[in-house]
């Protein structure tokens, strides 16, 4: 009877340890405006093609990388998303944040217009 309770008190444990979810990897927020994509990076060596594959039945994946990176990025839903986080084969995920870049040369623009200015006047 000993014996019984204890089996079944170890299946009910295996059971529920074998039917949690996995713990999720949190995505790296980006603090300014992004695209709406998420960045996802791969372990090295892992399989970018079959994580793809499984993937793209719900999702349309918009960039892929493998020179720099082992990555891809797209739109995911948030089932998607979750599966993503999940996995072992993922290293991170990031949002895809909108950069700006701007530069103004005032000192080339001051010459040319004291350039211009002293031609007209001889």
């Amino acid at each position: 009877m000993v014996i019984l309770q204890a089996l079944t008190t170890f299946l009910a444990l295996l059971t529920a340890v074998a039917g949690a979810p996995s713990a999720l990897r949190s995505i790296d927020r980006y603090a300014g405006e992004t695209t709406g994509r998420h960045i996802v990076i791969l372990k090295p060596g892992a399989l970018k093609a079959n994580l793809i594959n499984r993937i793209s039945q719900r999702q349309v994946i918009t960039h892929e990388w493998d020179a720099v990176m082992n990555g891809f990025a797209a739109k995911f839903d948030e089932e998607t998303l979750n599966d993503l986080r999940s996995s072992v084969d993922v290293e991170s995920i990031s949002e895809d944040g909108i950069m700006h870049i701007m530069a103004t040369q005032y000192a080339a623009y001051s010459q040319a217009s004291d350039r211009d200015a002293n031609e007209r006047l001889s």
